[in-house]
């Protein structure tokens, strides 16, 4: 795949008693598949992050979650 492709990516908010482990990142990429296409499948993995970042509309701030990925 070209590196400007974007494929789907899952950021996860865990609760506080949850830990973020790879067998939960498997288990939430195993349930998307049995559910959506392949096209929609998680290419990107899990991500798990303390807070989805949201503009002040309240829509998802794309860019910051780009930023943050490239941080990992």
């Amino acid at each position: 795949m070209a590196q400007d492709t974007e494929v789907p990516r899952a950021f996860i908010v865990l609760r506080p008693i949850a830990d973020d482990s790879q067998e939960i990142a498997d288990d939430i990429q195993d349930y998307v598949k049995q559910r959506v296409s392949d096209h929609k499948q998680l290419r990107g993995g899990v991500v798990f992050v303390e807070a989805v970042p949201r503009l002040l509309s309240g829509k998802v701030w794309r860019a910051k979650l780009k930023e943050m990925v490239a941080i990992h």
